[in-house]
């Protein structure tokens, strides 16, 4: 429960420093995520994916009706990229090991996640009442930053893995590659 706490201050502190391009933000915030799905498991990556986002919501725009629709993307992510590694952890392997499938995955995670962030947007609009075309205009945009900012991550992830696992801080994989 402390590399849950750990992980969801990361993934709100890397949310807030965020790059904005018009209505879209780069952020690092999917790094935790992604370091959680291959380390922790998909228990503790809903919860730092439901819980960091439910803070970066709250204290950056409020309690809103929409808060639990923004909640998705980032759970969206996790949960893809924890249940395939998931299935590679239960073969008593590591997807991290395999780096075709990896980025493959991170990338899917990527273009699902635009995808809940897109639907998000259009609920959004819905709801509170701003121009739909907005969001229709905004999703190519985001398909390419959703894809090039899961490539940073992807790449900054594996460093990060080896010295977790190097220090023995979690359970080294038992398959090299």
């Amino acid at each position: 429960m402390c590399l849950d706490a750990m992980f969801i201050a990361l993934y709100f502190l890397l949310a807030k420093l965020t790059f904005p391009i018009g209505n879209i933000h780069l952020t690092l915030a999917s790094l935790p995520l992604v370091i959680a799905a291959l380390l922790l498991g998909v228990r503790s990556t809903v919860v730092i994916a439901l819980l960091g986002e439910f803070l970066n919501q709250l204290l950056g725009y409020g309690l809103t009706l929409t808060t639990p629709i923004w909640m998705l993307p980032p759970l969206v992510r996790g949960l893809t990229i924890a249940l395939v590694a998931y299935a590679f952890q239960k073969k008593g392997d590591a997807l991290e090991n395999h780096k075709v499938l990896y980025f493959v995955t991170l990338l899917a995670a990527a273009v699902l996640t635009t995808g809940a962030n897109t639907l998000a947007l259009v609920l959004d609009a819905l709801i509170i009442g701003y121009p739909l075309a907005l969001a229709w205009i905004e999703t190519l945009i985001r398909f390419a930053v959703g894809l090039g900012s899961a490539l940073l991550v992807a790449l900054l992830a594996l460093p990060l893995l080896k010295v977790a696992k190097h220090y023995y801080l979690f359970a080294p994989s038992v398959k090299k590659n």
